[in-house]
């Protein structure tokens, strides 16, 4: 598994660690240490394993992540013209040369990182401007600091007496995700999003300098002013990316946000994961086709998310049920291309997916934004308690909300605005589905290309009316490339280029069509959890295996969630047995 683990002022226990933090077995490690520090950190590349840390006047850097350029919409300087000879950490050197601690607040794209500065007897961590790559840290003392990108790694620190907070756990149980700075394990805590972290060696505090936080400014513009642009910086953004020496695979779906990548794309391989060639995976062939690139087809069989369930486990950060690592079983073919790229995040950050919306009844199709005020906005995001938390959980009751500072569990947003539009992805980890991004870190180098500061600043600008009513996505497709505009959405069956409202009553119309003919899981990507739970009768194996695991909470109910996979035919509380289960493999990975 690759990141970054350390500690200060205390035993570095890298014997115990080393095990935990080797997933595919072709990670690249580097050791650093000194009279105070240790540091351990993984890559993919081993030329970046190598380089790493890079010295600089008695201070050492580190970086995991993908960094393709340094600036923003006024003022940027593309990686490549710097060529590609420096590795990530040797391209921050120059930058710190000349930026000095700085450099940090004009990276693009998404990273953890650390500074040892051994002159001044201090460490800084820092994340990108969401926290995409979170960092979990704990005091196991009053001068010393155990921290890493992967929770189990500091809860697993000898030092670090694991104990679970009530609150948070059922704010994980119940929204799959702990929001803000907090996490289950009690005084185990994230980096803030876009902020330099300093630990003093000496006196031991902290002081934590945020360096860049949303603003939401929308500009009066029509909606094709918003298509032309994002285009144009669609265009650079690949620009930077693209390595014509590379092998890339991009993991196609039959929707618009990676039919708009293989736009950019030549003679490279295509992988489409599903059970069968449906009308997802054909219409996903056909744009391999149309765009001159491999199209790779990847079988699920029917044991795939039971096998899934013990592998993803090292890699979880309580954000997530594991079923989002919903590529992990292909890890071996998805290390044949040296980099993988995917679509992910387009929905959140242009397409109105994290936004609190009103629908109409039994549809998705939107009516309205939400906006009322702070508690209004918990409360979208509050979800039904499973029947194994045995009292009345609220998450309302769990957040430490500041209604002045429009503060939520640690993050300041400023004002509501800045909620309503970012509260879900800043920090990122505030993604119930973040474990799907994750998992590529994981399998190989990767990205995606909504993954840029310079998209992000643009959503800052683009008005959430056009995020609910309209796709900027779809439209600057059909900007680029009229024939794969052309061809139909999977979902909708209607071309890609036609309205959101258009997309959203046919799309409900198929759906409801294809539940009729009991095909509506088979048409699309994902598999259908119900069946495969029901077959293989994995939940209540793992279940039953780990009834001890339930005896430690006295709010965790054994009976009711052995009940939920036995007797509920109908598997409508899937999601919430999902993150049991998940919960129930990080215990067991912590504790053993």
């Amino acid at each position: 598994m690759v990141g970054i683990y350390g500690t200060i002022g205390t035993s570095n226990e890298f014997d115990q660690v080393k095990e935990h933090f080797f997933f595919t077995g072709d990670e690249s490690p580097t050791l650093y240490k000194d009279k105070e520090s240790s540091i351990y950190a993984i890559f993919h590349d081993k030329k970046e394993a190598k380089s790493q840390p890079v010295e600089h006047d008695d201070i050492n850097i580190f970086i995991w992540g993908e960094i393709c350029g340094h600036g923003d919409l006024k003022k940027y300087t593309s990686r490549k013209e710097l060529e590609r000879k420096f590795t990530d950490a040797e391209y921050c050197r120059i930058l710190y040369d000349k930026f000095g601690l700085n450099f940090i607040h004009k990276l693009n794209s998404n990273f953890a990182g650390v500074i040892v500065d051994n002159k001044n007897s201090k460490t800084h961590l820092f994340t990108d401007r969401l926290g995409s790559r979170p960092l979990y840290y704990t005091k196991s003392s009053e001068d010393s600091l155990i921290f890493s990108t992967s929770i189990q790694a500091v809860a697993r620190h000898s030092d670090y007496d694991i104990k679970f907070v009530k609150k948070f756990l059922c704010q994980y149980l119940t929204t799959y995700r702990v929001l803000g700075l907090y996490t289950p394990l009690k005084n185990i805590r994230k980096i803030h999003p876009g902020s330099i972290f300093t630990f003093n060696h000496k006196t031991g505090k902290i002081n934590k300098r945020i360096y860049w936080k949303p603003q939401y400014k929308p500009l009066n513009k029509n909606f094709q002013f918003f298509v032309n642009w994002f285009t144009k910086i669609f265009d650079d953004v690949m620009y930077d990316r693209l390595d014509e020496n590379k092998e890339q695979g991009l993991l196609l779906s039959g929707g618009t946000d990676s039919r708009l990548i293989a736009n950019y794309l030549k003679n490279q391989k295509f992988f489409h994961i599903n059970e069968r060639m449906n009308r997802e995976a054909l219409i996903a062939k056909k744009v391999s086709t149309a765009t001159d690139n491999e199209f790779h087809f990847l079988k699920r069989e029917i044991d795939y998310i039971p096998k899934s369930l013990k592998k993803v486990a090292p890699i979880m950060n309580f954000i997530s049920p594991f079923i989002q690592a919903w590529a992990i079983g292909f890890s071996n073919e998805l290390n044949e291309v040296d980099t993988i790229i995917h679509g992910t995040r387009a929905d959140v950050m242009l397409q109105g997916y994290v936004l609190p919306l009103r629908y109409i009844p039994f549809s998705k199709i939107p009516l309205k934004l939400e906006k009322k005020n702070i508690y209004n906005y918990i409360e979208h995001i509050e979800n039904d308690n499973p029947k194994y938390i045995n009292f009345d959980f609220r998450l309302k009751n769990s957040v430490s909300i500041d209604r002045q500072l429009n503060q939520i569990n640690g993050i300041k947003y400023g004002d509501l605005k800045n909620i309503i539009q970012y509260g879900k992805i800043y920090p990122f980890s505030n993604l119930k589905n973040l474990l799907n991004v994750e998992q590529f870190n994981q399998i190989n180098k990767s990205y995606s290309p909504f993954e840029d500061n310079r998209i992000l600043e643009f959503t800052q600008y683009f008005p959430s009316k056009y995020q609910i009513r309209k796709n900027v996505v779809k439209q600057s497709l059909n900007k680029k490339n009229r024939k794969l505009s052309k061809m139909i959405h999977p979902d909708s069956l209607q071309p890609s280029y036609r309205t959101e409202l258009i997309h959203d009553i046919f799309q409900f119309i198929h759906s409801n069509l294809d539940f009729v003919k009991h095909h509506m899981k088979d048409q699309g990507p994902w598999p259908n959890y119900s069946k495969i739970m029901r077959r293989t009768g994995y939940a209540e194996k793992s279940i039953t295996q780990n009834k001890e695991i339930f005896n430690e909470f006295d709010y965790l109910d054994y009976n009711n969630a052995l009940s939920m996979v036995k007797k509920d035919s109908e598997y409508r509380h899937i999601h919430q047995i999902h993150i049991i289960l998940s919960f129930l493999e990080i215990y067991n990975n912590i504790t053993r």
